[in-house]
């Protein structure tokens, strides 16, 4: 795992994964940073750009993904503090459940985002019942990890999904 400056024209740090994938930079100061890893033969995709600051002093959602002769690294958007559910099936290939409640009736878009970020689609829910299950087809999604969330006007509800 390689930490480098904000623009990637400064190696800053260099550190292994443990038998997890998990990996530590410590006693970083406030700055921006970009993580990159490197394993030989494979194409890397490096973080977004990671910003420590006094109000957000570390970063523990890094991501670090291999499948396919590529290597990414992304930020879990999920803070610990926020609102998740868990999908089934998971991993799917054509199909998740997502539990949803919605005991006040407003108004709720679903939205998902691949591994690097990118939105790949939204649904409008319809404001029909309190409680339900969301059936989402994901057929015509590529094999990965996905991050969604369910948005109203008083609460997001984050969960992630790996799509066979």
């Amino acid at each position: 795992m390689l930490l480098f400056n904000n623009t990637t024209t400064k190696l800053l740090d260099y550190t292994l994964t443990d038998e997890l994938g998990d990996f530590y930079f410590s006693s970083l100061p406030f700055g921006e940073y970009i993580v990159d890893a490197e394993k030989a033969g494979f194409s890397s995709y490096p973080s977004p750009l990671i910003t420590l600051s006094p109000e957000h002093k570390n970063e523990s959602g890094v991501v670090l993904q291999i499948s396919q002769q590529k290597i990414a690294i992304s930020i879990d958007p999920i803070p610990s503090e926020e609102i998740f559910t868990t999908v089934f099936p998971n991993p799917a290939s054509a199909e998740i459940n997502i539990p949803y409640s919605n005991p006040l009736l407003l108004s709720s878009q679903l939205e998902i985002f691949d591994l690097f970020g990118n939105h790949v689609m939204s649904y409008n829910i319809p404001i029909t019942k309190t409680s339900s299950t969301i059936k989402l087809d994901i057929i015509k999604l590529k094999s990965g990890l996905y991050f969604g969330q369910i948005i109203t006007s008083n609460q997001t509800i984050h969960f992630r999904f790996v799509k066979r």
